[in-house]
């Protein structure tokens, strides 16, 4: 007899697993940390607050970028309307990633930079890295399938 992977309960918080694609709606574990399993599937599914679900999308909570500007200002002075298209721009591909850096580490980045465009490029630098790195992975991938094609290892298609 199998037993169900979890219950289906209307509360909690929102979540999209990354095995089965599927939405979720459930209450996380708080201690130590948030995380839960998905109901459809059993994968373990972290939760954060600073992610929030709005119709479907996954998005930032609004006092997530809202603390690091006053935070930043407080430190640097105003931001320009180009550094903060920047600043959303990098917080937006983290927040797609699912990347996007606990409160606490972005603040440490903010208070260890010396202006606005060393947090910026910091934020764009953590957005890039998994950009490259799938990138690499690729390529790598790409030329190992022709090395193995050229010696024979593999016949070609």
């Amino acid at each position: 007899m199998t037993k169900p992977i979890s219950s289906r309960t209307p509360e909690g918080d929102p979540n999209v697993c990354p095995v089965c694609g599927k939405n979720s709606q459930i209450e996380p574990s708080t201690v130590p940390t948030k995380d839960a399993p998905c109901p459809h599937c059993g994968h373990l599914l972290w939760f954060t607050d600073e992610l929030v679900r709005e119709s479907g999308e996954l998005s930032r909570s609004p006092s997530y970028e809202a603390l690091l500007v006053n935070v930043g200002e407080k430190k640097f002075g105003l931001i320009s309307d180009a550094m903060n298209d920047r600043l959303i721009e990098a917080l937006d591909l983290l927040t797609k990633q699912q990347k996007l850096p606990p409160r606490n580490k972005a603040l440490a980045w903010l208070v260890g930079s010396s202006d606005w465009t060393c947090f910026v490029c910091k934020l764009e630098n953590e957005a890039s890295r998994k950009l490259f790195i799938d990138w690499k992975f690729r390529i790598k991938s790409l030329i190992r399938n022709c090395i193995d094609r050229i010696f024979g290892l593999v016949p070609s298609k």
